[in-house]
C-alpha cells in the first residue's frame, strides 16, 4: 500500500515514550509489543482512536504527517472489535499474536 505525501498517522504509546519520541526521534527497533502481527516496526492508525486502541494504560497519541511517499502495510481488525473496556486488551492480544 503506497501513502501518499501528506497522510497524517497517528501512534499510541507511553507518556516516556512519546517524549524520547520528540525529544530524540524515531529509533529502529527489533521488538514489538504483543508480537505485533506483521512483526518489529513502528505501528501506526489512521485515526486517533485506531491509536488509542493499543495503549496498555494512559498515554499519548503523536500525529505524524508524511513528508514523502511511503510504503506501508494495512491490516483491520475484526468486524465486531470492541475499542473499549476491559475486553480490548484480551482482543488486542489476540490480533497481535496471530
Amino acid at each position: 500500500m503506497k501513502l501518499p505525501q501528506g497522510t497524517t498517522l497517528y501512534h499510541g504509546t507511553t507518556f516516556t515514550n512519546a517524549v524520547n519520541i520528540i525529544n530524540e526521534g524515531l529509533q529502529l527497533v527489533d521488538s514489538a509489543w504483543g508480537e505485533a502481527e506483521l512483526g518489529p516496526g513502528f505501528y501506526t492508525a489512521t485515526t486517533p482512536t485506531g491509536a488509542a486502541a493499543y495503549l496498555k494504560e494512559a498515554g499519548a497519541i503523536l500525529e505524524f504527517v508524511t513528508i514523502s511517499e511511503m510504503d506501508g502495510a494495512a491490516t483491520l481488525p475484526p468486524p465486531k472489535f470492541n475499542w473499549s473496556g476491559a475486553k480490548r486488551l484480551i482482543e488486542l492480544k489476540g490480533l497481535c499474536m496471530q
